[in-house]
């Protein structure tokens, strides 16, 4: 390593490699805390939309690593994940450079009606656009709560093994749908 630092220098190179070096160490620091700060930002902003979706507990995020790691909790009810994780996508996808719709099959099967009405009043805050798949088990509690809104639109789709499939459109449509 002497000799390699007395040909560096004798070759005019020693300087040079050290401020690379530096320069180096300094963008690799400033990675990093970008990437930190970003995640503060992403809890702090998640933290707040499960505020507002689930108040009768207290949920907050602490860390994310690889996975999201809560404060004094080890874990949730399924309706409560269900909540976080619509929450923390609904952070993830207002500060992404594309724009696409959120799509979910079976949203709120799990759910108790409380929680299935909690979710649906929230998810239209939390994403653009979306494309919900509901069970005719869901439409309680969870669909009629878009019954009343002028932006959304209604399509069943009916079929069977042996039939082809027919799509209906509209709320009347889908009201009487099994």
């Amino acid at each position: 390593q002497e000799a390699k630092a007395v040909y560096d220098k004798a070759n005019g190179t020693f300087a040079f490699i050290r401020k690379a070096e530096r320069l180096k160490t300094y963008i690799l620091n400033v990675k990093e805390s970008a990437m930190q700060r970003l995640k503060e930002y992403i809890i702090q902003e998640t933290n707040h939309k499960v505020r507002t979706i689930i108040k009768n507990d207290t949920i907050k995020i602490k860390n994310i690593t690889g996975h999201l790691i809560f404060e004094d909790r080890e874990g949730l009810s399924e309706g409560q994940n269900l909540a976080v994780a619509y929450a923390y996508l609904g952070t993830l996808f207002e500060h992404s450079q594309n724009q696409f719709p959120f799509v979910v099959d079976s949203p709120a099967a799990a759910l108790d009606l409380n929680m299935r009405r909690e979710i649906a009043m929230v998810m239209p805050g939390l994403f653009e656009q979306m494309i919900i798949f509901v069970t005719s088990g869901e439409k309680q509690g969870f669909a009629e709560t878009y019954y009343n809104r002028s932006d959304v639109k209604y399509y069943v789709i009916e079929g069977r093994r042996d039939k082809a499939a027919v799509l209906k459109e509209g709320l009347a449509e889908f009201k009487k749908s099994r």
